[in-house]
């Protein structure tokens, strides 16, 4: 439920539901073009996990070479890590450090503090650098890491 803009016979309109169809149209898209990339990239091939994997985030994926070339995450180590603290936040509904999840009293398992970022300052900086860099630079997630990988 949202209100509108007034137009200009000064009426408001009340619109029902309509972010999640939006959403809902988002994610369709979203995965209309994933599908495009996948066949272009693997033909008609259903690829294994660890492959899709390698391809989108991998130590020779394009996503991880441009996070490196701008000097966004130090080494490979670095960028598997600040993925594993955004999945890990995600995965929580927050956006959180292992420091500040342990503020918060949560338990986090060895292994999962193995993948996550230590240094709270260290994934706060990639993020404002992602950012400063303006990347994606038109503003589509989606279709900018599919186009870099």
């Amino acid at each position: 439920f949202s209100w509108g803009a007034p137009r200009d016979d000064g009426r408001v309109i009340v619109t029902v539901d309509q972010s999640r169809v939006e959403a809902m149209d988002q994610l369709k898209r979203e995965v209309q073009q994933i599908h495009r990339y996948c066949r272009k990239e693997f033909g008609n091939e259903k690829p294994h996990l660890i492959e899709l994997v390698n391809k989108f985030l991998g130590p020779r994926s394009s996503l991880y070479l441009l996070f490196y070339s701008r000097h966004l995450v130090s080494d490979y180590r670095d960028f598997a890590k600040f993925l594993g603290t955004y999945y890990m936040s995600q995965a929580m509904g927050t956006h959180q450090t292992i420091e500040e999840l342990e503020e918060l009293r949560w338990w986090i398992s060895p292994t999962n503090k193995n993948m996550m970022m230590s240094k709270k300052q260290a994934y706060h900086d990639v993020w404002r650098n992602v950012n400063r860099d303006g990347l994606p630079p038109d503003g589509d997630d989606t279709n900018y890491a599919l186009e870099q990988s």
